[in-house]
């Protein structure tokens, strides 16, 4: 009778909120340091590299990463140690990270398909089981004043932390450079890497945060299941491809700024088709639209071809980084939802917003409030495509070429914001002050007929607008907002 198989299952719950949780670098690094390390070391190490070798292994390794598990254990009692230790190293480790288990028995390897769907089933039930919390004191406690967490230690500012700040200073302190080898490569030195938000802002104090993601990865996932081998070697694939898409893209950006010392970028997430970072406001735009661009290429050199979506948030160094990073994947999720109407696979696009309130809102009243203007216009106007011909929607390319034509023309680029600011309270004004823009393009003399021809469309272009879902949207909003933030990109990217 063949030996049963014990398919082992474990979700990472409560990473964001663990990373994002404060406003110090440090601290954000230790914890998507931890992160990194429960997948990874301190899975294998609880369950012995051992486990993993020689011709009848007791345990293989098919998923780790992106905050997943997959281990077929050949072994039933190293099973249930798994299941009964591991989520306490975790939370102990990393207070605040919750962690979901399941395991389904498998009697043949012919059930392997049917055991992976069982146990995505069981994990999903898991999911809405909330864990106990390790963190919660008694109400006379002292109270972390950055967390409100009970407090175990003071840090060298004379401040009460609570445990979990400790553990994230502890792994940054221990840091060994780990995520920023596999985002930027070997040759990455500590003293290279920024440690505090002064080292990620310049002429001013706007940074971003981009996340990135993968479309469609559900449904490759669904197809790859049914088998073990090709499940682990495209979740191994998948990783390397990311790894290097994050590589090409630190060195796309060093070839197009000046950048010295210390680099204002610092990874976050990596992993999967995941990617989170934290960077200069200036390089943003031009980073995440590599990243989808090299995305696509690595996965495609590996026979996946697969696309990815991203979100920016720009924001100022003290705006909560929590908000921020919702926002972030607010966007990316916006930007999917688009490619996915495209039809076919779903194509690459990013989206963008700059936060101009000290309160955050989710993205739909951002909207509301910001972006809807009278008689059914509107700024919202993204997603941006990378590649051209994604029916009315502007590539990447088209929006950079329209936001330098107004780069080099003052006096158009303060008509477009006269235009922008007119068109919340008065629309018919709004359409008199552009109208005598043009008329002063036309009367302008310096200007050969050529240049005129092209001023006049990219302002037609911009205040004209396309009609979608019953409104009329205009990239003005987002234009100016890469005007704002790249005024600063022109004076640190490198002189051709």
């Amino acid at each position: 009778m063949p030996m049963s198989k014990y398919l082992y299952g474990a979700a990472v719950q409560g990473i964001q909120d663990f990373i994002f949780k404060t406003n110090k670098l440090r601290d954000v690094i230790g914890a998507s340091n931890l992160v990194a390390q429960i997948c990874t070391s301190m899975f294998s190490d609880l369950i012995g590299s051992s486990s993993f070798a020689g011709s009848t292994p007791k345990a293989e390794m098919i998923v780790s990463a992106a905050g997943n598990i997959k281990c077929l254990f050949h072994d039933k009692e190293l099973c249930k140690m798994a299941v009964s230790a591991f989520p306490r190293k975790v939370m102990t480790a990393a207070p605040g990270i919750t962690i979901s288990q399941a395991v389904v028995e498998m009697e043949q390897e012919a059930d392997f398909a049917l055991a992976v769907e069982e146990l995505e089933r069981k994990l999903r039930i898991q999911r809405n089981i909330p864990a106990p919390s390790i963190t919660i004191g008694l109400t006379g406690i002292e109270r972390a004043q950055l967390t409100g967490l009970p407090a175990v230690a003071i840090d060298n500012e004379g401040k009460w932390i609570d445990e979990g700040t400790l553990k994230k200073r502890s792994a940054a302190s221990n840091m060994d450079l780990a995520l920023c080898k596999k985002s930027f490569g070997e040759d990455i030195k500590e003293e290279d890497i920024p440690y505090e938000l002064r080292h990620l802002t310049d002429k001013n104090d706007w940074i971003a945060i981009i996340h990135a993601d993968g479309n469609g990865l559900g449904k490759i996932i669904e197809k790859k299941g049914h088998n073990r081998t090709e499940l682990h070697k495209f979740s191994t694939e998948l990783d390397d491809a990311t790894a290097k898409a994050a590589k090409a893209t630190y060195y796309a950006v060093t070839q197009e700024y000046d950048i010295k010392g210390i680099k204002p970028l610092r990874p976050i997430i990596l992993g999967g088709d995941d990617m989170t970072i934290i960077c200069r406001a200036d390089i943003a735009f031009f980073y995440a639209s590599e990243f989808l661009k090299n995305f696509e290429k690595e996965t495609g050199k590996k026979g996946m071809a697969l696309t990815a979506c991203a979100g920016i948030a720009f924001i100022k160094s003290k705006f909560p980084f929590y908000y921020g990073y919702q926002l972030a994947e607010s966007l990316c999720d916006q930007a999917k939802k688009d490619a996915r109407k495209q039809g076919g696979n779903s194509p690459s696009c990013l989206m963008f917003h700059k936060v101009q309130s000290a309160f955050f809102d989710n993205y739909e009243t951002i909207v509301k409030q910001e972006l809807t203007l009278p008689r059914n216009h509107s700024f919202e106007f993204g997603p941006y495509y990378i590649n051209k011909g994604i029916g009315d929607r502007w590539d990447v390319e088209s929006l950079l070429a329209t936001v330098n034509e107004l780069y080099r023309n003052n006096n158009i680029k303060n008509a477009i914001r006269e235009w922008s600011s007119l068109m919340f309270d008065n629309p018919a004004l709004a359409e008199q002050r552009i109208a005598r823009a043009i008329s002063l393009i036309d009367d302008e003399r310096q200007l050969r007929p050529d240049e005129k021809t092209s001023l006049i469309h990219v302002v037609k272009s911009i205040t004209k607008g396309i009609s979608r879902s019953g409104k009329v949207c205009h990239p003005a909003y987002d234009i100016l907002t890469l005007l704002t933030i790249t005024n600063q990109e022109t004076r640190n990217k490198k002189q051709s």
